[in-house]
């Protein structure tokens, strides 16, 4: 940084240089809160059908009065001004959600599409935010090869959701450094070792735009015991060839280029 200095009459000019040894993180745009409030949905409809033991943060069912264990959160104070006493928010019940979000970076082709990677990883970012609001169990893992610090080694994007405080802004600082210009491993790579931990009952939610070998992956990934819903960027027009299965739900979403 320079600082650049005069004397009161403006006759000398002085001049200090400052070196700086600081760094900023550009953190990923977040998506429309509606677009984002769909995937939610359809996580919490995913679950509904599965043993009810805990409130689902998604599905409100209903307003009942107010008990002393009710967190003051849940109070709709509309209703409670109508009323007269104070009325809060229910909520259907489902299982306890434990949640993975596959975020796909691959761009190795020919024709690039930039424009659905970074709408990728603005979608991991804003849909990690809301499910972590709701203190759900969750977990990111990525293809994704970030550069944290200049001259860093380079490391897989790999993040779990702990309860301490400003667990997004290590997300959003870890999305920052992707290095879209890395070679990475197919995504179809990641679901396969995923599968071969054997982990059953999550919610796995894909964010990929490549759609060779995926489906197969993801399938397999199914037959766990686990849940899939694959969110799939594309460009208006652009060919949907992935086909939804029982096991893998398919979310189109549509990017403005």
């Amino acid at each position: 940084m320079e600082v650049i200095g005069y004397d009161l009459f403006f006759d000398t000019r002085h001049y200090l240089d400052v070196p700086q040894h600081t760094q900023f993180y550009v953190y990923p745009a977040q998506i429309d809160a509606r677009r984002i409030r769909l995937i939610c949905q359809a996580i919490a409809g995913m679950v509904l059908v599965q043993n009810r033991l805990y409130p689902d943060p998604f599905e409100f069912s209903g307003i009942r009065e107010y008990r002393p264990a009710d967190p003051m959160r849940r109070i709709n104070w509309k209703a409670s001004a109508r009323c007269g006493s104070l009325m809060v928010n229910e909520f259907d019940s489902t299982t306890s959600i434990q949640a993975t979000i596959v975020l796909d970076v691959e761009d190795s082709h020919i024709l690039r599409y930039e424009a659905l990677t970074e709408e990728g990883i603005r979608i991991a970012s804003s849909l990690a935010a809301k499910m972590v609001k709701e203190h759900m169990e969750l977990e990111l893992i990525s293809n994704a090869v970030i550069k944290e610090e200049e001259g860093g080694a380079p490391r897989q994007l790999c993040w779990t959701a702990k309860a301490e405080a400003g667990q997004v802004a290590k997300l959003n600082r870890q999305l920052a450094c992707i290095d879209t210009q890395e070679a990475t491993e197919p995504i179809s790579s990641v679901l396969a070792q995923e599968t071969a931990q054997k982990r059953s009952g999550r919610i796995y939610v894909l964010i990929s735009k490549n759609q060779e070998h995926t489906a197969d992956a993801l399938n397999a990934l199914a037959a766990n015991g686990n849940e899939i819903l694959w969110i799939l960027p594309v460009r208006s027009g652009m060919k949907l060839e992935a086909r939804e299965t029982p096991s893998v739900h398919l979310m189109r979403w549509e990017v403005l280029t």
